[in-house]
């Protein structure tokens, strides 16, 4: 390739990218969206799950003893961050974070969401470049704009970063399935692969797929023999699996974890009917996360549907396109190749989150409408005859009228926005069509005012979007200038807990926010029980919902509450009276490591919860509750259930000196009750699992539910707990030297211990513990991490990422495999230039 023709490649590739990050800021602007105002992007998971997991990899980038890549001590009582690494974060554009301060973290967010969409637009253009090397690479722009412009990026993925890397891979991988078709570029392609996957491998996926079809359709129009173009589909099978295989290190422990991750519950894939999907191939359309986002902008939209009618172009060609582009829409329709796009498995959310490949589909296809000639050896580019614009506005007017016509719950529709813009639109392109009959200069000029056009198009549609999703979804607080001050905070708070003998907790944020606030602790930077994530393991929500630590999500999202029974048992010696921090009370509990006689016995009839943490002392401190009485029959089962609307009467009482609280399996309710000086107390179970009920009942107790489930009590039900045994027993506690370096707790006792020692994280498989030097087993208790003593005085503990190790050894493997591959073809290909070298003498 000729040094300039390269040059003018990387030149364009870089203008794709400043025009379309000049598109994002202006959407920006106008939403006055950080930094250009106190707009947060917090939709959906953004806040909850995205800042505070690129908050902690910050962290880990400056530095922290509390979270590494390895293990997270700041959520969920301790667990394992590698899956999370690789679910939220694993991306080159992430590690941006590490140039900004923590505090200044949605802001490096914001860069990295706005690179990830410049990079997008400039991997288009360079292979739109590459499909047609010999035309200029200028013309590329607006189509490698409306690329990473599209209604995909607006609607679902630029507030779930970590799907644009999916944007970005696909025309990569389409990149690299073209040097696979000739054979040259061996390691860059599997290096390619391997980033893909790297950065996302939940995207990464569905643009293998999606650059799988494209060279099938490329070697069906290209005039390639059968044979040759099937090695050119194995050579690329090979690269794929060589560049997974290289990512091995993430995706085995993170397939693990994902496989004994807690399942999503209740999820439904739906369907979506032709006509909404239809209608979603047009801006100024939403589908409040379920429904395909397909626009590409009117100008690509009628480029890509007046490509079947460009008869300059070979009709192999145009049927071969056409049809693909259909199939791809096609899936969209049909429930079991939607659940081939998401990995057989039912998504959490929208599952239309493929249809970034759609919309490349549909760009590639514009972009061949204005090609003249075969594919593979274009060399002039030429704007459509009259018959093509005419077929390809008639379908957009008819698009528009269905528009006008669908009313479904399920899409937002802006009509007059729509039909402006159509006719705009559309009758420029007729306009560019008629003068490049007589002026081919002046229709390369409107053509080009046509793309400014559709730009100023994008801009509105995009705010038009923003604002549907954020009154369907709601947002997170506006955003906060002063995160340093509550890392501040957070940082005082850890202090006084004198960590890691203790822990920090904190109420949620009010009500309608309060999922968005259950990683806090990564986000503010203090070791809590709070955690929201995809990859939680199922024997970690577990343990702590058996505790009584509540959860929503199915058991993805762990709440802590305030509960006197539970904070001493999970070392939460601080905790504040606010969910930001600024007061914290200081709360009398056993330190991170302790020692532990054999579990006492339990009376009958306590809740489950009630009982393990009785395992958990020396002497129990919960008792049944006396004169227990129900209006209402429990189920066989023993559990109790309160509709909605409907009250039930309860009675209970404790012993002097004793605190009744009420253990609850879900759903969302109020208890009122009245006390022995006649005042009355109410109290919601919403995000809790125990309810205390201080002070003391007399009489009865009224539950009501609330939820459409209702609110549904542990059998059991009701148990007394004895505050001063309890806080006797945490005063008598020894408390051991504890350090904790990255995934390892190391404690030192001053006397041998007899019994076990427990350490207040749960018992996850991955744990390794010794005694005095001696490698002993884990003996959980109540399902808390926990060995048996026998005489010995220093507990050391290691946290090892299942499934890394094989990982590892797969990666080598791939290592040497790329290698052996590149190395075979190089040799190869000295052989072919020997030969060629033979014949010309």
């Amino acid at each position: 390739m000729p040094t300039a023709l390269r040059h003018h490649r990387i030149l364009s590739a870089s203008t794709a990218a400043v025009l379309t990050l000049a598109v994002h800021l202006l959407v920006m602007r106008r939403r006055q969206i950080v930094p250009f105002g106190e707009t947060t992007r917090g939709v959906g998971d953004y806040g909850p799950q995205y800042v505070p997991f690129h908050h902690a990899l910050s962290q880990i980038l400056h530095g922290s003893e509390q979270i590494g890549l390895d293990f997270n001590w700041l959520s969920g009582g301790g667990v394992a961050f590698l899956p999370d690494y690789t679910t939220y974060l694993a991306s080159p554009f992430a590690l941006m974070v590490g140039l900004f301060p923590p505090s200044q973290t949605e802001l490096a967010l914001t860069v990295t969401i706005l690179i990830r969409l410049s990079v997008a637009a400039g991997a288009m253009s360079l292979l739109l470049t590459k499909l047609t090397p010999w035309v200029t690479p200028w013309a590329t722009l607006p189509f490698a704009v409306t690329y990473a412009t599209s209604a995909w990026v607006f609607d679902i993925a630029i507030y779930t970063p970590q799907w644009l890397d999916g944007l970005i891979s696909f025309p990569l991988l389409c990149l690299a399935a073209l040097w696979c078709r000739e054979d040259r570029r061996r390691l860059l392609a599997i290096l390619v692969v391997a980033e893909a996957w790297w950065s996302n491998y939940y995207t990464a996926y569905m643009a293998s797929l999606g650059a799988a079809l494209f060279l099938v359709l490329w070697l069906a129009t290209t005039g390639v023999s059968w044979l040759e173009g099937l090695r050119s589909v194995l050579r690329f099978a090979l690269t794929g699996l060589v560049g997974v295989l290289l990512v091995a290190p993430l995706l085995v422990p993170t397939a693990l974890a994902v496989a004994n991750g807690v399942p999503y519950g209740r999820s439904s894939l739906g369907e979506v009917t032709p006509r909404s999907a239809l209608v979603r191939l047009l801006p100024f359309t939403e589908g409040v996360m379920r429904t395909p986002a397909l626009a590409v902008g009117t100008l690509g939209l009628l480029l890509a549907l007046a490509q079947p009618f460009c008869s300059r172009r070979p009709l192999r060609q145009r049927l071969v396109w056409t049809g693909g582009l259909a199939a791809l829409f096609g899936s969209l329709l049909w429930l079991p190749t939607v659940m081939a796009w998401n990995v057989f498995d039912i998504p959490n959310g929208n599952p239309f989150r493929f249809s970034f490949v759609l919309t490349g589909f549909l760009v590639l296809t514009a972009w061949f409408c204005v090609q003249d000639g075969r594919l593979g050896s274009v060399t002039v580019l030429r704007w459509p005859s009259m018959l093509a614009c005419l077929a390809g506005v008639g379908q957009l007017m008819l698009l528009t009228r269905l528009a006008n016509q669908v009313q479904e719950k399920q899409l937002l529709i802006h009509p007059s926005a729509i039909s402006a813009w159509s006719l705009r639109i559309g009758a420029g392109v007729l306009l560019v069509s008629l003068v490049q009959l007589r002026w081919r200069k002046i229709a390369a000029l409107a053509a080009a005012a046509l793309a400014l056009l559709s730009f100023v198009e994008t801009e509105r549609s995009a705010y038009f979007i923003d604002t549907a999703l954020r009154i369907d979804l709601g947002t997170a607080p506006a955003h906060d200038p002063t995160a340093r001050n509550y890392q501040t905070l957070a940082s005082r708070a850890t202090s006084q807990a004198t960590w890691p003998q203790g822990r920090v907790s904190a109420e949620a944020w009010p009500r309608e926010y309060s999922w968005m606030s259950y990683n806090n602790p990564l986000l503010r930077g203090y070791p809590s029980l709070p955690y929201y994530s995809s990859t939680l393991p199922l024997a970690v929500s577990e343990t702590l919902q058996g505790l009584g630590v509540a959860s929503r999500a199915n058991g993805r999202m762990l709440i802590d509450t305030r509960d006197p029974g539970l904070d001493p048992l999970l070392a939460v010696s601080v905790r504040g009276s606010d969910h930001l921090l600024t007061q914290t009370d200081r709360l009398e509990a056993f330190a991170m490591v302790r020692a532990v006689g054999a579990a006492p016995a339990s009376a009958a009839g306590l809740p489950r919860p009630a009982r393990l943490r009785n395992d958990l002392l020396d002497e129990p401190v919960y008792h049944p509750a006396e004169g227990i009485h129900f209006s209402k029959e429990p189920r066989q089962n023993g559990r109790l259930t309160v509709g909605v609307g409907e009250t039930v009467v309860a009675t209970a009482s404790c012993a002097p000196g004793q605190v009744l609280q009420l253990f609850i399996d879900g759903g969302n309710g109020l208890v009122e009750w009245s006390d022995a000086s006649g005042g009355k107390h109410r109290m919601g179970s919403f995000d809790r699992r125990v309810l205390t009920l201080a002070p003391a009942p007399r009489g009865a107790i009224r539950l009501s539910g609330r939820s459409p489930a209702g609110i549904s009590m542990t059998p059991g039900g009701l148990a007394c707990l004895d505050s001063s045994s309890l806080a006797q027993q945490v005063s008598s506690m020894e408390t051991p030297l504890i350090d904790v370096d990255g995934a390892s707790i190391h404690a030192q006792f001053a006397q041998p211990i007899r019994g076990s020692i427990i350490v207040a994280t749960t018992a996850q498989r991955g744990w390794t513990c010794s005694l005095d030097g001696r490698e002993v087993p884990v003996e959980p208790r109540s399902g808390l991490l926990g060995v048996h003593a026998d005489g010995r005085s220093e507990l050391s503990c290691s946290y090892h990422t299942p499934g890394l190790r094989t990982g590892l050894a797969l990666g080598a493997l791939a290592a040497i495999l790329a290698m052996a591959y590149w190395w075979a073809g190089r040799r190869r290909d000295r052989v072919r230039a020997a030969a060629t070298r033979a014949e010309g003498d």
